[in-house]
């Protein structure tokens, strides 16, 4: 029993059609276009504290305001370095501490920096809206907003690693 095998003559060309593809590829890709959702992306510009010494001869005038505000879990502390507390805000009141810092500038309105001494417990959402309360402040008449403090450097609380 023995089986050939036969060999067909196959050398028929064929040619693609693309004209479908193409068509489709007409009309999805503006579509996709027209209808994507172009996400705005904001940054925040926040610096680490330095080490003290002045970056320049304009920087070498102290200001006799150093800002520190402590974020707590339960509470939220704005002090003077080195002299001293000068508010505090219980819980997560961020208007109030808005206002507070309202004052804040208006004693001392050469300032522009701040430096926030974030607790390692605290949320992230909670620190952005921290940010946001110490850089500016909404007018009530106008509705425009103005800044407080817009020079934001981020650091740990002192003392807890």
């Amino acid at each position: 029993m023995s089986i050939r095998k036969r060999r067909r003559n196959r050398s028929t060309e064929v040619e693609l059609d693309l004209t479908a593809f193409m068509n489709l590829m007409v009309i999805m890709i503006p579509s996709l276009l027209v209808n994507a959702v172009f996400t705005q992306v904001n940054v925040l510009n926040v610096d680490q504290p330095g080490d003290g010494a002045p970056k320049s001869a304009s920087a070498a005038v102290k200001p006799p305001l150093t800002l520190d505000i402590g974020v707590y879990p339960d509470k939220i502390v704005i002090n003077n370095r080195g002299q001293g507390q000068l508010g505090e805000i219980a819980g997560r009141n961020y208007a109030q501490l808005n206002a507070a810092l309202v004052e804040v500038k208006k004693q001392y309105p050469a300032v522009s920096s701040a430096t926030l001494r974030i607790d390692e417990s605290v949320t992230y959402q909670d620190i952005i809206y921290t940010i946001d309360a110490v850089r500016v402040v909404e007018s009530k008449n106008t509705g425009n907003s103005y800044a407080l403090f817009p020079n934001v450097q981020l650091a740990g609380v002192e003392g807890t690693l």
